[in-house]
């Protein structure tokens, strides 16, 4: 996935955090899905994300034919994001 790619956008209310993440299979455009969360501080601009909702399961080619949340995309975590108030 190149740099810059976007994974998630969305709005932080104090420590939880609510949007739309996209997972993403080769030849296909980005499934977007809704996530929600919050933001555990480590320290001074330090600390996790952590995002859940049911993801989309493809069908054969690019068809998404349903949500799970047995998909490893259904549970986000990002360690040590540029947290920024």
């Amino acid at each position: 996935m190149p740099r810059g790619t976007l994974l998630f956008e969305g709005i932080r209310q104090g420590d939880r955090i609510i949007g739309t993440a996209r997972t993403f299979k080769d030849g296909c455009a980005p499934a977007p899905y809704r996530v929600e969360g919050h933001i555990r501080l480590v320290g001074p601009g330090d600390g996790e994300i952590e995002l859940a909702g049911p993801a989309p399961k493809r069908g054969p080619g690019c068809n998404i034919v349903g949500l799970t949340t047995a998909s490893p995309h259904a549970r986000l975590v990002f360690d040590n994001p540029d947290l920024q108030d």
